[in-house]
């Protein structure tokens, strides 16, 4: 017997963010997940692999959110921001209640994503029925180092004072010390 393909995923925008909605298949459910992916080149890494993630999800009978953060991918905003993306996966976890019909809300996060899932759960405490972390990123200053690494490799520009470029995605300096 030939299981059911998953539905297409549908193009959102979730505070003012880019993102795919993956409806469930079959009966519907209270459940929902929203996949909180990393930033910069781990994010082009991870596209396919969590876009899959959430086919999978969708096909166990959960809707799954993906989007981009504020200021990276397809989203609007200039550059990346911490704050904003925090602000945002709270303002998705309203989304996927209002909107997709979820009383129960898991978050998965991978590297960064993982470490800004932590602090939006922490954020609301009681709101998230799971979290899952991938990868995290443990400690910022190490994340900071290699990040500082891959620009010096990678060509990227490294000004310490004014932020780094790494795979076309710069970082402010302030949001290296965040």
């Amino acid at each position: 017997m030939r299981s059911q393909a998953p539905p297409r995923a549908v193009p959102v925008t979730v505070a003012g963010c880019h993102g795919w909605f993956h409806p469930a298949s079959g009966e519907p459910t209270d459940r929902g997940v929203i996949l909180v992916g990393p930033e910069g080149h781990e994010a082009l890494l991870a596209h396919r692999g969590l876009r899959d993630l959430a086919m999978q999800c969708a096909a166990l009978g959960l809707p799954t959110l993906r989007m981009d953060h504020p200021g990276a991918g397809d989203s609007p905003g200039d550059r990346f921001r911490l704050e904003a993306a925090r602000g945002a996966i709270l303002d998705a976890m309203d989304w996927m209640r209002a909107e997709a019909g979820c009383q129960a809300v898991a978050l998965a996060g991978l590297r960064l994503g993982a470490l800004l899932a932590a602090e939006a759960a922490a954020r609301r405490p009681g709101e998230v029925a799971c979290l899952l972390l991938l990868a995290p990123v443990a400690q910022g200053r190490t994340h900071r180092r290699q990040m500082l690494l891959a620009a010096d490799v990678g060509g990227g520009r490294d000004d310490r004072a004014a932020g780094i470029v790494v795979a076309g995605l710069a970082w402010p300096a302030e949001e290296l010390d965040d």
